[in-house]
């Protein structure tokens, strides 16, 4: 027997032959129940093991089959709430020590082997967990040499790495367009800071909103042939409040209370020379946030959220930063 919560939300699944729809059932209500076990602790007998790697090894299990019940079942979770943050973030899966394991690459500096997630996970602002709606899997070249940065600059944008940001994005974008009744905001940190995702956002009016961690001090345009960098005019912008909120060590796990004055501007960027779409324009809004009188010798937390969310009034910047608070809902999958 598998509980009635498999059941449902592997509703439909279809992998091509009955008894691996009831053998999916069977393995997802094993893992619900020991998510952090290997595969020979999770099943209690030898021929379940076996069972399980026969059942991964049929060409007819794909995962984008396993997982689109799941997505469906997150939509519409998604569609009955007012608002849903989309986290979206990468991690490496290390397999290292699997060498018989194929089409792997490297993972870090150190040669570690393995792969590439790129996830987004759909939460609502009290935190509840709604599920996945998209993943991305790739493995580096393993023997792959660096590139020079001419050769980086005359790469297409969707051949980088860096493309997963706006894929990520734009599947937000699209469950924004199905769920018309929910406002979807994306959010990612500092990796996710590309001109191509403000570019998408101002082509359609019912794209979702994004916050993104700032990770280029841009050079921002203010009219009348005048330019300063980002930082430098949110630094010399008005100090409009404070926020206080407690942040969690992600080693040791403790807690401490963080104070951080705000300041807010409206500014207009541009894309860089040597982009795809070279010079294109993007008014975004800014939050910069610094924190006052850090415990000593604690680096004070300092970040710069990029949104195109409304930030006219105290209250309206923050919900923008309490819903970037949220992201680190992603440490806690």
């Amino acid at each position: 027997m598998v509980s009635e919560w498999v059941e449902d939300e592997l509703e439909g699944v279809r992998l091509g032959e009955k008894r691996l729809n009831k053998r999916i059932l069977h393995l997802l209500d094993r893992a619900l129940k020991q998510p952090q076990a290997s595969i020979n602790k999770m099943f209690h007998t030898r021929k379940e093991v076996q069972a399980c790697y026969r059942f991964f090894s049929n060409d007819l299990v794909d995962e984008t089959k396993i997982i689109e019940p799941h997505f469906n079942k997150t939509i519409e979770r998604m569609s009955q709430n007012p608002i849903v943050l989309c986290l979206s973030d990468t991690t490496s899966l290390n397999y290292t020590t699997r060498k018989t394991l194929k089409d792997s690459g490297y993972i870090s500096s150190n040669n570690a082997q393995g792969f590439f997630l790129h996830a987004t996970i759909a939460v609502t602002p009290d935190r509840l967990h709604l599920g996945i709606i998209g993943q991305k899997f790739w493995a580096r070249e393993k023997e792959k040499k660096a590139r020079s940065s001419r050769e980086r600059e005359s790469m297409l944008f969707t051949e980088k790495e860096s493309f997963r940001w706006l894929e990520a994005y734009r599947n937000s974008c699209e469950l924004a367009r199905k769920c018309i009744d929910t406002k979807v905001v994306h959010i990612t940190d500092r990796e996710g800071d590309i001109f191509e995702i403000f570019d998408e956002y101002q082509k359609e009016t019912t794209n979702a909103d994004y916050i993104i961690r700032c990770n280029h001090n841009r050079t921002v345009y203010l009219g009348e042939g005048q330019a300063n960098t980002l930082i430098e005019e949110l630094q010399s912008s008005k100090i409009i409040g404070e926020i206080s909120f407690e942040v969690i060590d992600r080693d040791s796990g403790a807690t401490r209370q963080v104070r951080q004055s705000v300041q807010v501007i409206l500014v207009e960027i541009k894309s860089r020379y040597g982009s795809d779409k070279p010079n294109l324009k993007a008014k975004i809004n800014a939050v910069y946030l610094s924190e006052i009188n850090p415990p000593e010798g604690v680096k004070p937390i300092q970040w710069c959220l990029l949104t195109s969310l409304s930030i006219n009034s105290l209250e309206e910047i923050l919900k923008v930063v309490s819903y970037y608070l949220c992201r680190w809902e992603i440490y806690r999958t």
